[in-house]
């Protein structure tokens, strides 16, 4: 076979393996597309939508002081620096409802709900005055940068502490295994709710006037 034979070859090897890399990255792209696309419309992994779900179950657990991740226990405290450099303990809040919002800037979910968080804290926090705090936790050590998780938190107005997690700790205490990943605290620093998957507005208001009723009755 002589050289101008050789170099079709060669040509036409390179070709066909450029069509079945672009064939192939464009299924991948779409079964992405389709995994974000489901993970939206079921509210989270592997989740039913919070109208479909008892708010008792969510929040059932006997009150224990041992420290612990399931509702009834004591919620481990940590103390982390926010993006502004300040020091944040989440016993800082004790005495207050928290909402503990772990997140992340790549996380698709986790951005298209950022703005129901703000909604939450401005109707509730600043407007009512309720004695609850939305506590934003970057789970940085994810992150390609700590700046471009600063742009978002300015990009969306972020009015909350958001803390860093630089080295995972955090989030491997709370087995923070999807993002987002939610837990609300009562006042004295015991978890109510844990929920893998996001909340949407809804759902905020729903199972944080269903904690504060409970916690009211027990007081």
């Amino acid at each position: 076979m002589n050289i101008k034979k050789w170099m079709s070859v060669l040509i036409l090897i390179g070709a066909v393996s450029v069509s079945v890399y672009l064939i192939v990255d464009s299924n991948r792209e779409a079964s992405q597309n389709d995994a974000l696309e489901s993970y939206l419309e079921s509210n989270g992994i592997e989740r039913e939508p919070a109208s479909e779900l008892s708010l008792i179950d969510e929040s059932e657990g006997e009150m224990t002081d041992e420290t612990g991740l399931s509702p009834g226990y004591m919620a481990p405290d940590f103390e982390l620096e926010t993006l502004e450099g300040d020091l944040v303990s989440l016993s800082d809040f004790q005495g207050d409802f928290v909402i503990l919002n772990m997140w992340a800037s790549w996380c698709g979910p986790c951005r298209k709900k950022l703005p129901d968080y703000v909604q939450f804290h401005e109707t509730y926090a600043e407007e009512a005055g309720d004695p609850v705090t939305i506590l934003g936790m970057n789970m940085t050590s994810t992150e390609h940068s700590i700046e471009g998780v600063a742009t978002l938190a300015d990009d969306f107005g972020l009015p909350f502490p958001v803390v860093l997690d630089p080295d995972g700790v955090i989030r491997e205490e709370y087995e923070v295994l999807v993002t987002p990943t939610t837990y609300m605290i009562d006042p004295d620093g015991r978890v109510v709710v844990r929920r893998q998957g996001y909340f949407d507005y809804g759902d905020l208001e729903n199972y944080y006037r269903q904690i504060v009723r409970e916690y009211d009755s027990e007081s």
